[in-house]
């Protein structure tokens, strides 16, 4: 886990740089945006076997994905899993966007 201290803003530059670089790959073709997405999934840390449970599953999704939550002084993390490389790195956008703010950050 990281030990930054992010702000709603980072998130925001954060998601505003992969929205460019996503738009930009779509001009590409759609095989090189999974490309980046698939290489994007690779970064998120090991998921441990035993929060892949019931109540950490995403209901809905045609393959599995877990995310796993906790907070820290105050702050969201996340960690998450799929078994499709495409939704694991739609998990890290996710999960790198918002981990580390405070719930307060993110509904604002």
């Amino acid at each position: 886990m990281h030990n930054h201290n992010y702000t709603i803003f980072d998130f925001e530059n954060y998601l505003n740089q992969k929205q460019k670089e996503f738009i930009e790959c779509r001009k590409s073709g759609i095989e090189y945006v999974n490309k980046r997405l698939i290489e994007l999934g690779r970064t998120l840390d090991e998921f441990p076997d035993i929060w892949e449970i019931k109540s950490n599953k995403v209901r809905g999704c045609t393959s599995n994905v877990f995310i796993h939550s906790n907070m820290t002084n105050g702050k969201l993390f996340l960690s998450g899993h799929s078994d499709s490389e495409i939704v694991k790195g739609q998990l890290a956008l996710l999960i790198n966007g918002l981990s580390m703010l405070t719930p307060e950050e993110i509904v604002n």
